[in-house]
């Protein structure tokens, strides 16, 4: 007769079974087997979870933006072309049989990616009048929310056929998206180039706006780079971190649905709830919902490392709702200060920043985590840069107020316009066509 039972030493990286063997003269013996469990939290897996991908994506947002702005190359051509390169790369990781493939195949993944965020911010803000941008926005970003929650579906995959299946199947859809674009994006370069002309015609006022607006900018900026940074940590970790804590608990029942509904909900409510401030208080009223957000989401947020499952999952769908709020908003208040021909070019270097800065902090995680428990380093890391984010953003809000009331004071003026930053064109919206 044999008696099997499972414990484990977490913070060893062990799992072990102990067997109990009673033979028929009633002796028993005890056999007990273990085996090394890697929880991807050391520095290896967070160097190929960020700098390897995150960074490469953000050096070369500034170059492939340059190449599609003033190339003579079809902008679209070069999306189509990144999309089905992008499914390539993830197919081969399928094929990885060294961990230097997988690392290859990362920064290959950052390569294709890069170009996408700034030109499908400068599209969405060209179609979309200022009263509905915030939510305009949030639709864009919530393709993110879905895109977790099917990483974390695939975990079934990964036990019914082995992991590589997981890449396969997630990077075969990306060439009927590429076709698709091929047939339905209008071409961007042209609609850029439209923008440009028509922002060169007052160049000097834009030049002007951007200095008037740098105290808020600079802020904003830096702060999106800190929630950015610990959004992503977050999101690469919070999978290792139950499963560390809950090992026996099925995470992935929860993971699979839960950011779909929590991230594509508390996005578009973000956006919406930024569009109504703003009709009413103008660019201020955005900010000061993203600060608020932020407010309630820090103590929301760290509830999520006290509780147990399941209620950790209610917490988690909570918190990442009222966290993925501020997305629309930041990305709307930021175009709002720019002139549009010269937003592909801004939000290149500005997602630059922030995927080369936040996409790094991630790598602290593991020597917080020589100090304390794992729980306290996530803590740290995500309650922190929460923290210090919603620091800057308030800077940020009172270097605008001050701004503009310093600016009508010197001209006299009390009925400045709050979208001052808007020329004419940018308030309608453009219809795209089929190129």
């Amino acid at each position: 007769m044999t008696r099997e039972t499972y414990f484990s030493y977490a913070i060893l990286g062990l799992q072990c079974k102990e067997t109990e063997i009673v033979s028929l003269n009633d002796t028993a013996s005890n056999v007990t087997s273990c085996h090394w469990v890697y929880w991807g939290t050391g520095l290896e897996y967070q160097l190929l979870a960020g700098p390897a991908f995150i960074v490469v994506v953000g050096l070369m947002r500034i170059p492939l933006t340059f190449v599609m702005e003033h190339g003579r190359i079809n902008g679209r051509n070069i999306l189509v072309g990144c999309a089905i390169a992008w499914s390539t790369a993830t197919l081969l990781t399928g094929f990885a049989t060294q961990v230097w493939h997988v690392y290859v195949c990362r920064v290959l993944l950052g390569l294709f990616q890069a170009p996408f965020s700034p030109f499908s911010v400068a599209l969405v803000t060209a179609y979309s009048p200022p009263q509905l941008r915030g939510l305009a926005m949030s639709i864009l970003n919530s393709g993110i929310a879905i895109g977790y929650a099917l990483a974390y579906g695939l975990g079934f995959l990964k036990e019914a056929a082995g992991w590589r299946w997981a890449y396969w199947v997630a990077g075969s859809p990306g060439v009927i998206v590429a076709i698709i674009m091929l047939f339905t994006l209008q071409n961007p370069d042209k609609l850029i180039q439209k923008q440009t002309t028509q922002s060169l015609i007052k160049m000097g006022r834009c030049e002007q706006l951007i200095f008037q607006n740098w105290a808020t900018i600079v802020p904003l900026i830096l702060g999106s780079a800190l929630r950015f940074g610990a959004t992503y940590i977050f999101n690469y970790n919070i999978n290792n971190y139950l499963l560390y804590y809950y090992p026996h608990f099925p995470v992935h029942n929860y993971l699979s649905w839960t950011p779909i509904l929590s991230g594509f909900g508390g996005i578009l409510f973000g956006g919406i709830l930024s569009d109504v401030a703003r009709r009413r208080y103008g660019v201020e009223g955005r900010m000061c919902i993203q600060i608020v957000l932020s407010v309630i989401c820090a103590p929301v947020m760290t509830l999520i490392f006290f509780l147990e499952p399941p209620a950790v999952f209610a917490a988690a769908a909570v918190g990442t709702s009222i966290a993925d709020a501020w997305t629309g908003g930041t990305v709307s208040t930021l175009t709002e200060l720019i002139p549009p021909g010269l937003r592909p070019s801004f939000f290149a270097v500005y997602y630059c920043l922030i995927n080369t800065v936040g996409g790094t902090l991630n790598i602290t995680l593991p020597a917080l985590r020589r100090a304390m428990h794992f729980r306290y380093a996530m803590i740290m890391a995500v309650i922190g840069l929460i923290s210090l984010g919603t620091v800057l953003f308030t800077l940020g809000f009172f270097a605008m107020v001050c701004s503009r009331r310093r600016r009508r004071r010197y001209r006299g003026d009390e009925n400045e316009n709050e979208n001052e930053t808007e020329d004419e064109n940018s308030n309608e919206t453009i219809t795209p066509t089929l190129n």
